[in-house]
């Protein structure tokens, strides 16, 4: 085994970088080492030498080949996601054990054949960019779906014609911390995204401002219409999704990492609607998971340390929760 003694590690170089905190100086020389490795070859160089070192030394472990043969026999083996069924087609996950992502394919009926549609094994060399989320329009006609690329929390949503399989002009970026929801008319989706950072700021600007739009299918991202924005608590992470009857948008905003929320409605129905919050304070957890009418239906530890299930009359000026 090499002891450390022996190790020579790559040199690393020191910048001349500092930034200013309320009257103090603090000196930062390594910032460099931020930037993307795949823009950035200096970074790229640094990782690779750094890597080398590391794998000099793993490889010398006794019973690695033993441990690397037995973890890959417990990997390898045919699993499959949760399948969704979209008017009569079935999208769903498989795995045949070692692949590095999981493969998205549908069928055209319960006895139709499996169809690829999306494999993101082929998206990149070194398979560090991955299918992140889908969803799927009411008719199964159309896919969104999200890219996430270097392990990176950003996402570019793209969508497939599940027919064709071919990828749309729609284009959208700047996603991150969303999920996506289609229009039940399959117009468009909801997402919500970050502004778009200048020049030399990429991805390295504040989670701040986190906005719900909506994608019409067809337009340019220029074009996406805001619904939802806190600019007096521009900390949020505000998620939009849809509800059952597709009247509602339902917009949950939470601060940091404890699950604690407030929940808007948005009527869809109703032109230039202003968001109406049903659930104030974000004292609790509150997620929704669908409504019959009025009647809302969450789960919430609200009263409840290990949740329950409540309804919210929305018909009611100030709803307030009933257990079921």
């Amino acid at each position: 085994m090499t002891n450390k003694s022996d190790l020579t590690y790559p040199n690393t170089e020191r910048v001349t970088q500092s930034d200013n905190y309320h009257g103090v100086a603090i000196e930062d020389p390594y910032r460099w080492l931020e930037d993307d490795v795949r823009v950035n070859p200096d970074v790229a160089n640094w990782v690779e030498a750094q890597n080398a070192v590391t794998d000099a030394v793993l490889a010398q472990l006794p019973l690695r080949a033993q441990l690397q043969e037995r973890i890959t026999e417990l990997t390898d083996y045919e699993r499959f996601g949760l399948p969704q069924a979209k008017d009569g087609r079935y999208f769903y996950t498989r795995n045949d054990g070692l692949q590095n992502q999981s493969v998205l394919y549908v069928r055209d009926g319960l006895e139709g054949e499996p169809r690829l549609l999306i494999d993101p094994n082929e998206w990149s060399d070194d398979d560090a960019t991955a299918l992140a989320g889908y969803a799927i329009t009411e008719d199964g006609s159309k896919l969104a779906y999200a890219i996430q690329d270097g392990g990176s929390d950003w996402r570019t949503v793209k969508v497939m014609d599940v027919a064709t399989g071919e990828t749309l002009s729609d284009g959208v970026e700047w996603v991150k911390f969303s999920g996506i929801d289609w229009a039940k008319d399959g117009s468009g989706f909801y997402y919500s995204r970050f502004p778009a950072t200048g020049e030399g700021e990429t991805f390295q600007a504040l989670n701040t401002d986190h906005t719900v739009y909506f994608h019409r299918l067809g337009t340019d991202q220029a074009q996406d219409v805001k619904l939802f924005a806190r600019p007096d608590m521009p900390e949020l992470n505000n998620f939009a999704s849809v509800s059952d009857d597709g009247r509602y948008l339902i917009v949950t905003s939470s601060s940091g990492t404890e699950a604690r929320y407030e929940v808007a409605l948005i009527d869809l129905t109703q032109p230039d609607s202003e968001p109406r919050i049903i659930v104030p304070g974000f004292e609790h957890d509150y997620s929704y998971f669908g409504n019959v009418g009025d009647t809302f239906y969450f789960t919430t530890n609200d009263g409840a340390q290990r949740n329950r299930v409540v309804s919210l009359d929305i018909s009611q000026e100030n709803p307030v929760s009933q257990e079921i």
